[in-house]
């Protein structure tokens, strides 16, 4: 998870932002949250994990489309299994 939350500095800072691509990132900060969401338990260290990631993903505006690809995502892992 610390990669992701390097890659969110790196998008923020504008200097280097061009270098992320901003689609990319919200692909992998959904499948990282997809990941914290399926083994969090409530007031685990990953539910803050998962809480932490929210807010630095808010902070850059990624954190709704992070949210929809990982439900969405989430939603195609379940009707594949069934």
């Amino acid at each position: 998870m610390v990669d992701v939350i390097v890659l969110h500095a790196v998008y923020e800072d504008p200097t280097v932002q061009d270098s992320i691509n901003r689609n990319e990132l919200i692909t992998i900060t959904a499948k990282v949250r997809g990941f914290l969401m399926e083994v969090t338990q409530r007031g685990s260290a990953i539910a803050e994990d998962l809480r932490f990631l929210d807010a630095v993903s808010d902070t850059i505006g990624i954190l709704f489309e992070a949210k929809a690809k990982s439900i969405y995502e989430r939603k195609q892992t379940i009707g594949a299994s069934h």
